[in-house]
């Protein structure tokens, strides 16, 4: 598109990067400007739900449990859990971009995964 961002935009970055054959997955988001306080007070639910989630990982507990401290679809404005499936996200990182385990409340409520000591994995909300 030939729209400039202004004031007020929101710029987001999916970095891919690979190595040796082996992926990575980072992003990040930034305001143009000063964030208004409407993308202030979501940035800090998002920071929310990442630390709690980030909190709950550790060898033995299951992607269920992680995902569980997410909010349902419903309560940001989402139909359905396929709808907002991209928003609250885990994957493992390896050979692919996406791997095992999938952390994900569309995945793990039916099919919960065990994490198991030297998974290697990112979470995006």
């Amino acid at each position: 598109t030939d729209r400039m961002l202004r004031p007020g935009d929101q710029a987001f970055f999916d970095i891919l990067q690979a190595f040796m054959g082996y992926r990575t997955c980072y992003y990040r988001t930034f305001n143009v400007g000063r964030a208004t306080p409407v993308q202030h007070d979501a940035y800090k639910k998002a920071r929310d739900w990442l630390d709690n989630a980030i909190a709950l990982i550790k060898p033995g507990v299951t992607t269920d449990q992680i995902c569980k401290v997410w909010p349902k679809a419903p309560e940001f404005g989402f139909p359905d859990e396929m709808s907002a499936f991209g928003l609250q996200f885990g994957h493992g990182l390896g050979l692919a971009l996406h791997e095992r385990p999938i952390i994900s409340r569309v995945v793990s409520l039916d099919h919960p995964t065990e994490i198991k000591e030297g998974m290697v994995f990112a979470l995006e909300t």
